[in-house]
């Protein structure tokens, strides 16, 4: 029984490794082999809704989005902005839950998904914005957050990763991502993609 608790843990460790490996050379996959499509945005943001809604709403968190009336277009490869989306909205999950724990306050846990058309300098942009009411993030963490390999999450969590590649696909689209955050009030993770002419 000893040397199957062992056997398992080994597998488990293994297969854990191999998650991170996979991780990271997604991270040095290099930007030309991003296959680009003209794709709306709205779309793969409704599709990642949809594919967490019922998760989220199972732990009683409320879900809500608010997106841009127009039909906005940009130049990405969209598995992969699903991906980014997903990666926000689980962290999302985690702040909330980490705030639950610590029984720190007893507002209505929710997540906001928002996307909207903006004029910035000589060119129009489409941001997307992914607003939580979790446990947020100590200021100086916040620095560190886009650092490959830093996690606030427990180890079996998260492998500090999840943000560095999703920055890394966002720039790819010629996108920025920043992060906002308030200790104990919440986070707001802001992408700003430039709109693609018709």
């Amino acid at each position: 029984d000893k040397l199957l608790e062992k056997l398992s843990l080994i597998i488990e460790q293994a297969d854990r490794m191999s998650h991170i490996i996979d991780h990271v050379r997604l991270f040095a996959r290099s930007a030309d082999k991003q296959e680009m499509h003209r794709i709306r945005v709205n779309e793969v943001v409704l599709s990642a809704f949809e594919l967490l809604k019922s998760q989220l709403q199972a732990r009683a968190i409320l879900l809500e989005s608010t997106l841009c009336t127009a039909d906005c277009y940009v130049l990405a490869n969209p598995f992969s902005l699903e991906e980014v989306i997903l990666n926000l909205l689980i962290n999302a999950r985690y702040a909330i839950e980490a705030k639950i724990n610590h029984k720190d306050g007893t507002e209505q846990a929710r997540i906001e998904l928002k996307t909207c058309l903006e004029q910035k300098e000589n060119e129009q942009v489409i941001k997307i914005e992914i607003t939580d009411n979790g446990m947020g993030i100590e200021r100086e963490m916040l620095a560190k957050v886009f650092d490959p390999f830093f996690t606030t999450k427990d180890p079996d969590k998260g492998t500090g990763l999840g943000l560095t590649i999703a920055k890394s696909i966002i720039e790819q689209f010629g996108g920025t991502m920043k992060i906002e955050s308030v200790y104990r009030q919440g986070t707001t993770v802001t992408i700003t993609l430039p709109l693609l002419d018709e």
